[in-house]
């Protein structure tokens, strides 16, 4: 768990922001991760691409995601670690795209050309 994930969850609820999880992971990979770091309730909604039957690469996910959330796209953060994935979301219509250079502390920092770049989550608290 990155050091400040759990505060910047705690920023956004403060905010009254509808925060979900959306990932590719099968659930039994994303109990096991969650049971570690507990973080689960922090998320009003977790969404796997399996319930959805395609992967976030794809900018139907990102679709039916909205209309599953009703998501006002013009109003929609997306931090990723995956440019491909921000290219759908961006091909969709969400507004607010991240790139999280460093997804892990045990992996080298990523870079991105085309979505702006952050490393730790309070960069977006300032």
């Amino acid at each position: 768990m990155h050091p400040d994930s759990e505060v910047f969850l705690q920023f956004l609820q403060n905010l009254g922001k509808k925060i979900a999880l959306v990932t590719n992971a099968h659930y039994k990979t994303l109990d096991l991760k969650m049971s570690h770091v507990g973080l689960l309730d922090y998320f009003d909604r977790v969404i796997s691409s399996f319930d959805l039957g395609m992967p976030k690469e794809e900018v139907r996910f990102w679709q039916v995601l909205a209309d599953q959330l009703r998501l006002d796209p013009q109003r929609t953060l997306l931090i990723d670690d995956n440019e491909e994935i921000l290219q759908a979301a961006h091909r969709f219509g969400l507004k607010y795209l991240f790139f999280k250079a460093k997804p892990s502390s045990q992996c080298e920092a990523g870079v991105s050309h085309h979505f702006p770049m952050i490393s730790r989550f309070w960069e977006l608290m300032a």
